[in-house]
């Protein structure tokens, strides 16, 4: 055994370092930053964010630049962590402010977020960056350039009634290009304050549905303190109470102006304004304006004169703006010839608002001003320059979506005398509707429900954002009418939107969510387990007497129908496949196929599916969303890992 250690060891050669495999590969076009940035210029920031700056290093630096990083702060979602909220405000370039419970807060800590914006940013330089930068590397340049950014946007939410005070005091940083306020209730807001504390700022939209004052010292003491120029190129401000002589100077200054809109000057101000003066004054201006409105609310509809003298503002605009009982049917004549294709068409109610049978008062108390939603129906149907619309917010009935008139098969109340059709816009991308429904029978249902999303799933293939504000309290025949509607149970057909592939963004609007997990979470991944489809197909089981029932009225519906029944609006050359496609619209066998369909394993259901509301609050990623609506466990890795967005 000695003679072991007595031996000398074997001298070792010394271990050579192994070569990377990037320095014997050869070079590769994806090796060129240029012609990588090129590739990737096709793709949308959803692909990016979700995929490319994931796979490596160089791409993520590459792309960051395009990405801007969107911070949501809802006090309504549960639990809510404001401490978390404000760790990821630095370089965050849009923020956005929601709520709604006047009984949580008096106001969120907008203000404390605001400011501490500059400090965390301090801090977090001090103690983490500042070291990296000494080195002066490419690696530090990256990283300041990822995390130096300014907050440019800012969006502030509400649906309830709140102190809205605290917003002449916030610091609003110097940085922002937008800014966005939707009030529903009366608001006294230094406005001019804003324009001097964000000069930068090019788009200032405040809407909602109450009154906007203007005050201040600003205000009071002249326009001296407003600077000479300012950037703005959208100012929409809607039921303004401000004197016109400050209006009128407000665009001298802003000589960039694209987008005016003054939606409802104030009932109290109206006799201040003068609308051949304020038409004078923009033709002396010059502005470069491509989309303009300008409305007064009035006891009752305007002359043709001044709708003339509004559009002719803009003879070429390809958004609209329009009072929903103004759409008179010289309004019908004027944009079924307007001489360019319509992109946007806004139709907007004015506040307080009556409801009749089959429509809306324009005078409260008033019961011969009822006004439908037929003229922009008709428009929607058949004028030839909505055939590219990408935008549309309005007021609506289903019964315009009933094509094959199944309503009077849930309900006691007779058949409806409005016209169904087929919207021409087939390539509509965002779609906010205010659904209203005012019958009795047919609000305690879910038909009407099953109506509209299947209508909207099969004639609006292409939507990316899809809004539905269920109407649940309405002044009808003089009384308050606080409908229970239903529109997330399952026999509602909430399901059959998952046929819409480029769908973003859904936001179901009404408060109470009163189902069943399993009828719902197929929004989420982990709600399309087999756990879960079962028990849609035990639900389904259950229909079983009334599909049978549905089956045999509709039968009968087919015995009895007139030619009337069968005449619809915007017959094209596709109409008898779209016919095809719904052949089965409103009712219960609609749903059933299409859960058939859905427990297909080569189903995809909602693909481009990036987040969701149901609810008055503002819309997060699936996932968290029927966490806090369900109270689930947290999910999985991987259905973490689905539900995680980097920006």
């Amino acid at each position: 055994m000695l003679f072991l250690f007595r031996t000398p060891l074997p001298q070792m050669k010394p271990i050579q370092p192994t070569p990377s495999s990037t320095h014997n590969r050869p070079i590769t076009p994806l090796d060129i930053s240029e012609l990588l940035c090129q590739i990737f210029s096709y793709l949308d920031t959803y692909t990016l964010a979700q995929s490319v700056v994931l796979v490596c290093r160089q791409w993520f630096f590459l792309n960051h630049s395009r990405l801007s990083r969107t911070l949501t702060w809802d006090i309504n979602w549960q639990p809510f962590r404001p401490k978390y909220a404000l760790a990821r405000l630095p370089g965050a370039e849009r923020l956005i402010l929601g709520y709604e419970r006047a009984n949580l807060w008096n106001a969120p800590n907008a203000h404390g977020a605001l400011e501490s914006l500059q400090r965390s940013q301090s801090n977090f330089w001090s103690t983490f960056i500042t070291p990296l930068l000494l080195r002066q590397d490419e690696k530090a340049a990256h990283i300041k350039n990822l995390l130096d950014r300014p907050l440019q946007e800012f969006v502030i939410a509400t649906t309830n009634r709140y102190n809205i005070s605290w917003l002449d005091t916030l610091p609003f940083p110097n940085t922002l290009r937008s800014l966005t306020i939707v009030k529903n209730r009366r608001a006294n807001i230094d406005v001019p304050r804003i324009l001097v504390t964000c000069p930068v700022l090019e788009s200032l939209h405040i809407t909602g549905t109450a009154m906007l004052i203007f005050h201040g010292p600003l205000t009071e003491q002249g326009k001296s303190a407003l600077p000479n120029h300012l950037r703005l190129r959208s100012l929409v401000l809607e039921q303004p109470r401000v004197k016109q002589s400050w209006i009128e100077h407000l665009l001298t200054i802003t000589p960039d102006l694209e987008d005016l809109r003054l939606i409802i000057v104030s009932w109290s101000s109206r006799n201040d304004w003068e609308w051949s003066r304020f038409r004078d004054h923009l033709k002396t201006l010059s502005l470069p304006l491509k989309r303009f409105h300008h409305s007064i609310e009035r006891p009752n509809t305007p002359d043709e004169e001044y709708q003339k003298e509004v559009l002719a503002v803009c003879p070429q605009a390809q958004e609209h703006t329009v009072l929903a009982y103004h759409f008179t049917p010289w309004m019908v004549k004027t944009l079924m010839d307007w001489p360019v294709y319509l992109t946007t068409l806004d139709i907007l109610h004015s506040r307080p608002l009556g409801c009749a049978r089959y429509g809306w008062l324009s005078e409260y108390t008033n019961h011969e001003s009822i006004y439908t939603a037929w003229h922009w129906h008709y428009l929607l149907c058949e004028c030839p320059k909505l055939r590219y619309l990408k935008t549309l917010k309005m007021p609506y009935m289903p019964d315009y979506m009933d094509i094959h008139r199944r309503g009077p098969m849930y309900s006691s109340e007779g058949s409806s005398p409005l016209k169904p059709g087929i919207w021409i816009c087939r390539e509509l991308e965002t779609l906010n509707m205010e659904l209203h429904v005012h019958e009795h029978a047919k609000a305690r249902g879910t038909a009407y429900t099953r109506v509209v999303y299947g209508y909207l799933s099969r004639i609006c293939p292409r939507l990316h954002d899809l809004r539905i504000t269920f109407t649940a309290y309405c002044q009808l025949n003089g009384r308050g009418e606080n409908w229970r509607l239903h529109p997330y149970v399952l026999e509602g057909g909430l399901c059959l939107l998952s046929k819409l592939r480029y769908l973003e963004q859904i936001r179901v609007d009404y408060s109470s969510v009163e189902c069943e997990i399993a009828e719902l979470n197929w929004l989420c991944r982990s709600g399309r387990s087999e756990e879960h489809r079962y028990r849609r197909r035990q639900l389904v089981d259950g229909w079983t007497w009334r599909l049978e029932q549905e089956a045999e009225l509709d039968t009968e519906r087919m015995k009895n129908r007139t030619v009337e029944d069968e005449d619809v609006l915007g017959v094209e050359g596709d109409y008898d496949d779209l016919m095809s496609s719904i052949r089965h619209l409103g009712l219960l066998q609609d749903v059933k196929e299409l859960l058939l369909e859905m427990d297909r394993g080569d189903f995809e259901c909602l693909p481009e599916l990036q987040v969701v509301a149901c609810g008055n609050h503002l819309p997060r990623r699936p996932e968290r969303e029927m966490g806090s609506l369900f109270s689930m466990e947290p999910p999985g890795l991987v259905a973490r890992l689905a539900d995680w967005n980097p920006f």
